[in-house]
């Protein structure tokens, strides 16, 4: 098993009206699955499905007890170390048992876009406009600094924090502290994190001397300039940079996400097995297409732009062979299926004793299937007699 996994959570919606029609604010968390992914392979390697009945009604304690039996399953000394987007309950349990972890780069940047976007509605005209940009330019700022820190957490703040040094026409500076180099009079609270900031081996900004596209610099006595600094001038900010983890997680996870909603639809409820079994197919999809990548079968069919709102600006990406190349995986299920049919005969299929059957189309589905393909004790044909009802 790889050193690293990335943990990723997906609640599942149930309505209690029993209709998928209803506003978004009606709906609540029933059941959470937190998957396991494989960085190196971007494979899934296991899942857990939790119910809210197993933490005692309480849907915000689901994702915890996901990761919890992730770990019971591998051995929590299998798993060198995880990728998580931060959950505070799942954060203290890592500490208690000593796992290493990062933060996933996007859902952090994506936090900070939030707060950045409420404070942009506090203010108008030019200072309106400024913070946005500002903010527009920390996110891209934040992805690059990360990436060209490599996993060393110190260089990483550094080159962070050389964004408000950057935006002030300040290209070049000596070793020495951050709140030496910029005026931190306004702002409210500074954190020991913050005050601490040294660049000790950062000194001149990431962009290449002959870049000529810089922008007007900004007056450190803008009421945008200073509230960004007031956003990320307290402690847990600059802990969360340290934590960061560079390259690509989210997209392949997203991905692997937009492919399980094909088979579980968020907005639609199913019941336990329904929705284990859905997981299944979906993960099945899922890996067949990264074993094809990790085989050289898939090719490049076209690239195109695209606009990544994580980044703020437009991306190329590239567009592979997929789909029904790689359904194998498919075929050999239903090949399954028709032989277990065979085996069992007419019926239901048996079920645990702590099985119901599910009242979701998977059932209608499976009870078309018999329908079509029945065996009596005297042929192999399909039967049309009344015993089909």
């Amino acid at each position: 098993m790889s050193d690293t996994e990335y943990m990723d959570t997906d609640p599942e919606l149930s309505d209690e009206e029993d209709t998928q029609e209803d506003a978004a604010d009606r709906f609540s968390a029933e059941f959470c699955n937190v998957s396991a992914l494989d960085i190196r392979t971007k494979k899934v390697v296991t899942f857990q499905q939790v119910h809210k009945s197993e933490t005692g009604g309480v849907s915000t304690r689901m994702e915890l007890l996901g990761v919890q039996k992730i770990f019971t399953e591998f051995g929590i000394d299998q798993i060198g170390k995880v990728c998580i987007d931060k959950n505070l309950q799942v954060v203290a349990w890592l500490k208690q048992n000593e796992v290493e972890y990062s933060f996933d780069l996007w859902h952090n940047c994506r936090n900070i876009n939030k707060k950045i976007k409420a404070q942009v509605k506090k203010l108008d005209g030019e200072e309106k406009e400024l913070l946005k940009n500002l903010g527009r330019r920390f996110i891209l700022h934040i992805y690059r600094s990360i990436e060209n820190a490599a996993g060393d957490s110190d260089l990483a703040v550094q080159h962070v924090y050389s964004f408000f040094l950057h935006v002030l026409g300040i290209h070049e500076w000596r070793k020495s502290k951050l709140i030496e180099l910029i005026d931190v009079s306004s702002i409210q609270k500074v954190g020991k994190g913050f005050k601490a900031i040294q660049f000790s081996n950062v000194t001149s900004c990431l962009h290449d001397e002959a870049d000529d596209t810089f922008t007007k610099p900004v007056q450190p006595t803008s009421t945008a300039y200073k509230t960004m600094l007031q956003l990320v001038s307290n402690t847990p900010f600059v802990d969360d940079l340290r934590r960061l983890k560079e390259g690509n997680v989210t997209s392949f996870v997203e991905s692997y996400n937009s492919v399980r909603i094909h088979y579980a639809p968020k907005r639609k409820f199913y019941k336990a097995r329904g929705l284990e079994m859905r997981t299944m197919l979906s993960i099945l999809d899922w890996n067949s297409i990264q074993d094809a990548e990790l085989h050289g079968l898939r090719t490049e069919t076209a690239h195109y732009q695209y606009f990544s709102k994580a980044k703020g600006e437009a991306r190329m990406k590239t567009k592979k062979t997929g789909g029904a190349q790689f359904d194998q995986w498919k075929r050999e299920l239903v090949s399954r299926v028709v032989a277990k049919k065979i085996e069992h005969g007419l019926g239901e299929p048996n079920f645990h004793d702590d099985e119901e059957i599910d009242g979701d189309d998977t059932h209608e589905i499976a009870n078309y299937f018999d329908e079509i393909v029945n065996f009596d004790n005297s042929s192999s044909d399909v039967s049309d007699s009344d015993d089909n009802e």
